[in-house]
């Protein structure tokens, strides 16, 4: 009897994790049906963990855009603003590693990791220093990558950046095992499958990403959907690093090091944001928030223009370096 039970388990088992392979399979392929990103014309840079995408368009000094670091992101991120830049700039977009058309590889990514990254792209693509947008979470690696090499940039922009506080959290037993649920070869891809279902992403779209649901258009959606399962969902290894608070860090003293102007872009729509904000100015007096309303996380997204103006005027001040 008990032979027959343990025998029944395994059959059932085995059921489960055949269709949650072909449903993975199925998620794929599905996902990047629309080819939203896989027919854009970019090149790559061979990094040491992996190729980074990128695009360079326009002339003039250069700016580096660096998109929000979620497996959903990529440098289309910048769709909105990056042609308005190219005007009077050589603007370089990446698909940060683990996003988008970039290599996802299965390893523990964190914030070293990623300043490692951009310094690369900057000394070894661009050539020379750059002014730099960094979007969310992306703002601590490239305040992290200032602190360690004093001219690599010259102005800094951040949009939303993550609270301090938030990034302050560290790798706990929870967080653990949520990564490692993740990290799991079938199950681990099933539920970030079902993480980034359009149901799902469309959820998050309006909560956390947009304040209106009516700026929310099909092509950003499937954009995001796609970058999400590019190169057979791997960017569950990013997702579960995330889940699992390893992309955190102590940026106070990164923060701390930076002696030229940051300008920080703030939506008002997110909770508590023109509190966290200003904690950046408790802690550099070089930093300098500017409040913009009728946006959530990507006012780059959402309202351009008014983006754009904040960021034009201050690329065109005069500020010493």
């Amino acid at each position: 009897m008990k032979k027959n039970k343990v025998k029944a388990a395994v059959i059932v088992l085995s059921g489960a994790l055949t269709a949650m392979h072909l449903y993975n399979r199925f998620i794929s392929k599905a996902a990047t049906s629309n080819h939203r990103l896989t027919d854009a014309k970019g090149q790559y840079f061979n990094w040491t963990h992996g190729k980074i995408y990128y695009t360079k368009r326009g002339t003039g000094e250069p700016i580096l855009l660096v998109h929000d670091t979620d497996p959903t992101g990529s440098g289309a991120e910048w769709s909105k603003i990056a042609t308005t830049l190219a005007k009077d700039h050589t603007v370089y977009t990446i698909d940060l590693l683990g996003c988008g058309r970039s290599d996802k590889p299965g390893l523990e990514y964190n914030n070293y990791l990623y300043a490692q990254m951009i310094t690369a792209f900057v000394k070894e693509v661009i050539g020379e220093r750059t002014d730099v947008i960094a979007s969310n979470l992306s703002s601590s690696f490239v305040i992290s990558a200032q602190a360690l090499e004093e001219f690599l940039f010259d102005h800094i922009i951040c949009i939303n950046p993550t609270p301090i506080e938030q990034l302050e959290m560290i790798p706990d037993t929870h967080s653990k095992l949520r990564k490692g649920l993740l990290d799991l070869p079938i199950i681990g891809t099933f539920l970030y499958n079902i993480l980034s279902s359009p149901l799902h992403l469309d959820a998050i779209f309006k909560e956390f990403y947009f304040a209106k649901a009516q700026h929310i258009t099909s092509e950003i959606k499937d954009t995001y959907y796609e970058a999400a399962h590019l190169k057979n969902s791997r960017g569950k290894y990013l997702l579960s690093s995330i889940f699992g608070n390893y992309m955190n860090v102590n940026l106070k003293v990164s923060l701390q090091k930076i002696n030229k102007p940051i300008c920080i872009i703030g939506s008002r729509e997110l909770e508590r944001n023109t509190e966290y904000l200003h904690e950046y100015e408790k802690i550099n007096r070089h930093v300098d928030v500017t409040m913009i309303s009728g946006a959530k996380n990507y006012p780059q997204l959402e309202i351009p223009e008014k983006t754009l103006k904040v960021i034009i005027d201050f690329l065109n001040e005069e500020f010493y370096s």
